[in-house]
Protein backbone atom coordinates (compact mmCIF):
# COMPACT_ATOMS: atom_id res chain seq x y z
CA UNK A 1 0.00 0.00 0.00
CA UNK A 2 2.26 2.86 1.20
CA UNK A 3 5.41 1.41 -0.41
CA UNK A 4 4.15 3.20 -3.53
CA UNK A 5 5.08 6.48 -1.78
CA UNK A 6 8.85 6.82 -1.68
CA UNK A 7 11.76 9.18 -2.26
CA UNK A 8 15.46 8.63 -2.80
CA UNK A 9 17.71 11.65 -2.29
CA UNK A 10 20.98 11.36 -4.21
CA UNK A 11 23.18 14.05 -2.64
CA UNK A 12 26.37 14.90 -4.55
CA UNK A 13 29.23 16.85 -2.94
CA UNK A 14 30.82 18.99 -5.64
CA UNK A 15 32.74 21.17 -3.20
CA UNK A 16 36.47 21.31 -3.90
CA UNK A 17 37.35 21.18 -0.23
CA UNK A 18 35.32 19.86 2.66
CA UNK A 19 32.75 17.26 3.55
CA UNK A 20 29.00 17.75 3.75
CA UNK A 21 27.26 16.40 6.84
CA UNK A 22 23.59 15.44 7.15
CA UNK A 23 22.08 16.78 10.39
CA UNK A 24 18.74 17.36 12.12
CA UNK A 25 16.95 14.49 10.40
CA UNK A 26 13.20 14.61 11.07
CA UNK A 27 10.82 11.95 9.83
CA UNK A 28 7.14 12.69 10.54
CA UNK A 29 5.70 9.82 8.50
CA UNK A 30 7.11 6.61 7.07
CA UNK A 31 10.56 5.15 7.54
CA UNK A 32 14.08 5.28 6.19
CA UNK A 33 15.18 2.18 4.35
CA UNK A 34 18.43 0.63 3.22
CA UNK A 35 19.95 0.00 -0.15
CA UNK A 36 18.67 -3.51 -0.60
CA UNK A 37 14.98 -3.32 0.29
CA UNK A 38 12.14 -1.18 1.62
CA UNK A 39 11.72 -3.92 4.22
CA UNK A 40 15.14 -3.06 5.70
CA UNK A 41 14.31 -0.17 8.06
CA UNK A 42 17.04 2.24 9.14
CA UNK A 43 16.89 4.55 12.15
CA UNK A 44 17.14 8.32 11.80
CA UNK A 45 20.34 8.10 13.87
CA UNK A 46 21.98 6.14 11.03
CA UNK A 47 21.10 8.95 8.62
CA UNK A 48 22.09 11.76 11.00
CA UNK A 49 25.75 12.71 10.78
CA UNK A 50 26.36 10.83 7.53
CA UNK A 51 29.20 12.57 5.75
CA UNK A 52 29.62 13.06 2.03
CA UNK A 53 33.20 13.65 0.91
CA UNK A 54 34.20 15.63 -2.20
CA UNK A 55 33.03 14.04 -5.47
CA UNK A 56 30.93 11.45 -3.64
CA UNK A 57 27.18 10.81 -3.80
CA UNK A 58 25.28 9.51 -0.77
CA UNK A 59 21.71 8.27 -0.77
CA UNK A 60 18.91 8.83 1.72
CA UNK A 61 15.84 6.64 1.15
CA UNK A 62 12.40 7.01 2.74
CA UNK A 63 9.03 5.39 2.10
CA UNK A 64 5.66 4.76 3.69
CA UNK A 65 5.11 1.76 5.90
CA UNK A 66 3.69 -1.48 4.53
CA UNK A 67 -0.07 -1.88 5.10
CA UNK A 68 -0.34 1.71 6.36
CA UNK A 69 -2.10 4.52 4.47
CA UNK A 70 0.45 7.16 5.45
CA UNK A 71 3.22 7.75 2.89
CA UNK A 72 6.37 9.60 3.93
CA UNK A 73 7.13 13.12 5.13
CA UNK A 74 10.35 14.48 6.54
CA UNK A 75 13.29 16.82 6.37
CA UNK A 76 17.04 16.99 6.84
CA UNK A 77 19.69 19.68 6.82
CA UNK A 78 23.02 19.78 5.01
CA UNK A 79 26.10 21.40 6.58
CA UNK A 80 29.71 22.06 5.69
CA UNK A 81 31.43 22.16 9.08
CA UNK A 82 29.22 24.54 11.11
CA UNK A 83 27.79 26.36 8.08
CA UNK A 84 24.26 25.38 7.10
CA UNK A 85 23.91 24.85 3.36
CA UNK A 86 20.15 24.21 3.23
CA UNK A 87 17.19 22.25 4.55
CA UNK A 88 15.46 19.62 2.39
CA UNK A 89 11.74 18.94 2.94
CA UNK A 90 9.56 16.29 1.31
CA UNK A 91 5.97 15.13 1.60
CA UNK A 92 4.74 12.14 -0.34
CA UNK A 93 1.37 11.39 1.27
CA UNK A 94 -0.74 8.34 0.58
CA UNK A 95 -4.07 9.21 -1.02
CA UNK A 96 -3.04 12.71 -2.11
CA UNK A 97 -2.98 13.92 -5.70
CA UNK A 98 0.29 15.80 -5.27
CA UNK A 99 3.73 15.58 -3.67
CA UNK A 100 5.87 18.35 -2.19
CA UNK A 101 9.63 18.80 -2.35
CA UNK A 102 11.40 21.97 -1.25
CA UNK A 103 14.85 23.38 -0.66
CA UNK A 104 14.51 25.70 2.34
CA UNK A 105 16.81 28.04 4.30
CA UNK A 106 18.87 28.74 1.17
CA UNK A 107 19.09 32.06 -0.67
CA UNK A 108 20.89 31.51 -3.99
CA UNK A 109 21.63 35.24 -4.30
CA UNK A 110 23.71 35.36 -1.10
CA UNK A 111 24.73 31.78 -0.30
CA UNK A 112 28.27 30.56 -0.80
CA UNK A 113 26.73 27.31 -2.07
CA UNK A 114 24.94 26.46 -5.29
CA UNK A 115 22.23 23.82 -4.74
CA UNK A 116 20.97 22.22 -7.94
CA UNK A 117 17.87 20.05 -7.73
CA UNK A 118 17.05 17.56 -10.46
CA UNK A 119 13.51 16.68 -11.58
CA UNK A 120 11.01 14.84 -9.40
CA UNK A 121 7.35 13.82 -9.57
CA UNK A 122 4.81 16.28 -8.23
CA UNK A 123 2.02 13.83 -9.09
CA UNK A 124 0.61 11.27 -6.66
CA UNK A 125 2.70 8.17 -5.97
CA UNK A 126 6.45 8.24 -5.57
CA UNK A 127 8.46 11.46 -5.65
CA UNK A 128 11.19 9.29 -7.16
CA UNK A 129 14.94 9.79 -7.24
CA UNK A 130 15.88 13.43 -6.61
CA UNK A 131 19.45 14.39 -7.43
CA UNK A 132 20.90 17.27 -5.42
CA UNK A 133 24.28 18.68 -6.40
CA UNK A 134 26.05 20.97 -3.92
CA UNK A 135 28.79 23.11 -5.44
CA UNK A 136 30.54 26.40 -4.64
CA UNK A 137 28.53 29.42 -5.75
CA UNK A 138 30.02 31.33 -8.63
CA UNK A 139 29.92 35.08 -8.26
CA UNK A 140 30.37 37.55 -11.08
CA UNK A 141 32.04 40.75 -10.00
CA UNK A 142 32.30 43.93 -12.06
Amino acid sequence: MAYAQWIILAIYNGLADGSITIKNVNLKLGKFFGESSMDYEMSADRINRKTIVTNETRYVRACGRAHSPSGTEGSLELYQADVKICKIYWSCPWGSKSNEFRIEDHDPTTSQYWVNCGPYSRESGAIGVVTLAIKPAWRYST
